[in-house]
């Protein structure tokens, strides 16, 4: 499986594996992380496509609900103001049929997947209108309006406008919709190429008059893309995540990971790779990141001791440990799950840079597909000596994202150009007095 990518974010065009180990190397700013979320954004849209589609909804419903309402209140309170005759029973209409319990009992049908008797309750409402006695025929039209749009939500969709809806949720809570290059009127296209399952589609870069949903354009479905992508993926951009587990105003992937990590259910690494993970960090940590559901937060608890060091008071490299034994923990550490990792060395001294790669290419060499950036020598040096000591170097990808041409290249790393990924690091000498 592979995805390509062309004129998304400061890419021009990238084909990047996605099965085994695939490692982008290269200077800030070229959009390595672009093809990470990109993959990230994708997965979702399709293995919770269903959940997305509802959260969607229930955003559009809230949203919708609480414009009709506290319009008509307004309207009907300017009306009061001037014919306050006028107004006897249109305040009780108002709070019986459009007020909290209306907004409810909507989310409560999209829940039970009642869309039939939502759409009775509205088209119910929508004849309500007429008995408002005070309002102008502007301000009900308005309302009608805004009802129409309501019972819409509610309408029967098939499987590639679920998955576009889904998609725009997703781009919307990952990329704030910014798909294109800002300073660029190109065309972005983007292509999973799944075994003859595709997904294929374009956004154009025309946003002054067209909206999202209108420029999000989906080409091609494959009629088993569900059956075959990879089912889960999880993105991890930095370990301070655990560090705002209780703030909520936080990116979709994060939220993601911190509801995953945030079960502390039954210890699932019982045998297998997960086990193994789990064995080989706590050994490096000494002890066990834990989730205390009473204090909705995260802790270190040292190996033979009942103390607990609030996750804050980690250092930043034992947390991206931590984060890898939890997923262990919990058994998501397996072939049927995309591990995206932006620039994992961050925080890590060069022994745990290396210590970090041998747990990732074992990781590989068990069919766990892994994504990775970087910036780290080190770091790509122990990534290539433990691939060929494990004999998985035809499972391994270097890529170089190129600042000149845009482009992100297969660089074929253990074959001919083994130079080009550390000329760009040791290159930064020049800046030097």
């Amino acid at each position: 499986m592979q995805i390509t990518l062309k004129n998304v974010g400061f890419v021009s065009e990238a084909e990047v594996g996605l099965a085994g180990l695939n490692v982008i190397a290269g200077p800030n700013g070229t959009g390595k992380s672009t093809v990470g979320k990109t993959v990230y954004t994708i997965i979702k849209s399709i293995s919770d496509c269903d959940s997305i589609v509802n959260e969607h909804r229930e955003i559009i419903i809230n949203s919708l609900c609480r414009a009709i309402f506290y319009g008509l209140k307004n309207d009907l309170d300017i009306a009061q103001r001037n014919s306050p005759s006028k107004n006897s029973g249109d305040m009780k209409i108002l709070m019986d049929n459009f007020s909290y319990q209306f907004l409810n009992i909507l989310l409560k049908h999209l829940q039970n997947g009642e869309d039939e008797q939502a759409r009775k309750l509205i088209n119910h409402n929508i004849k309500l209108m007429d008995s408002f006695s005070s309002l102008k025929s502007k301000s009900k039209s308005s309302v009608k309006k805004s009802l129409n749009e309501l019972l819409s939500v509610f309408n029967a969709i098939d499987r590639n406008d679920m998955i576009k809806q889904s998609l725009e949720f997703m781009y919307e809570k990952m990329f704030r919709q910014q798909v294109n290059n800002i300073s660029s009127h190109a065309t972005s296209k983007i292509f999973l190429d799944n075994n003859g399952n595709n997904l294929k589609y374009h956004v154009s870069n025309n946003s002054k008059t067209l909206s999202f949903s209108d420029r999000l354009i989906i080409d091609d479905i494959g009629d088993y893309l569900e059956q075959n992508i990879i089912p889960k993926a999880t993105f991890i951009e930095t370990p301070l995540i655990l560090q705002v587990a209780s703030n909520f105003d936080l990116p979709f992937h994060w939220t993601d990971l911190i509801e995953m990590l945030s079960d502390d259910s039954v210890n699932k690494a019982k045998s297998g790779i997960c086990a193994k993970i789990y064995k080989e960090v706590s050994s490096i940590l000494g002890g066990e990141l834990v989730y205390i559901d009473d204090k909705q937060d995260f802790y270190f608890v040292p190996k033979g001791t009942d103390n607990k060091l609030h996750v804050n008071n980690m250092a930043s490299g034992e947390k991206i440990f931590g984060i890898l034994q939890k997923m262990a923990k919990l058994g998501f550490l397996s072939p049927a799950h995309l591990l995206i990792l932006d620039e994992p060395e961050n925080h890590l001294h060069p022994e745990w840079q290396i210590k970090l790669a041998e747990i990732l290419i074992t990781l590989v060499d068990n069919n766990v597909p892994v994504l990775l950036t970087t910036h780290s020598a080190t770091f790509i040096d122990a990534l290539q000596e433990f691939a060929e000591a494990k004999d998985i170097t035809d499972k391994t990808r270097f890529y170089f994202a190129d600042k000149k041409s845009k482009t992100i290249k297969d660089v074929k790393y253990f074959k001919t150009d083994k130079d080009i990924i550390f000329e760009s690091f040791y290159n930064a000498k020049r800046f030097l007095p």
